[in-house]
C-alpha cells in the first residue's frame, strides 16, 4: 500500500460501498467542515456514487486502525545531499 494522501475516497468493500474520509469529520467543527460532511452524505444518497473500485475487507480494517503497518521512508542513499536529512550533530552552523 502506498503513502495515505486521499481525504476522501469511495471503494466497493464485499457485498457494500463505502465512502472513507482521512479528515474527522464526525467532529466537524466550523462551517467549511460541516459543509464537506453535509456535501458527502448528500452524495452517498445519489446515484451518482457507484465507486468503480473493489477492495479487500482487509484493507478497509488495516487503513481505519492506527497505526498502519505500512511507514513510508522517503530518504534513499540516492537522494541528492539537499533532500538527505540534516544531522545536528554534524551541522557546523
Amino acid at each position: 500500500m502506498g503513502v495515505r494522501r486521499a481525504l476522501v475516497f469511495e471503494v466497493k468493500v464485499a457485498a457494500g460501498k463505502r465512502l472513507l474520509s482521512s479528515a474527522q469529520l464526525s467532529d466537524a467543527s466550523g462551517p467549511p467542515a460541516k459543509q464537506l460532511l453535509d456535501s458527502l452524505l448528500k452524495y452517498r444518497e445519489t446515484d451518482q456514487f457507484n465507486p468503480s473500485v473493489h477492495i479487500d475487507v482487509k484493507l478497509v480494517t488495516e487503513l481505519l486502525t492506527p497505526p498502519a503497518t505500512f511507514v513510508f521512508d522517503p530518504f534513499t542513499m540516492g537522494s541528492p545531499d539537499e533532500l538527505k536529512p540534516i544531522s545536528t550533530a554534524t551541522n557546523n552552523h
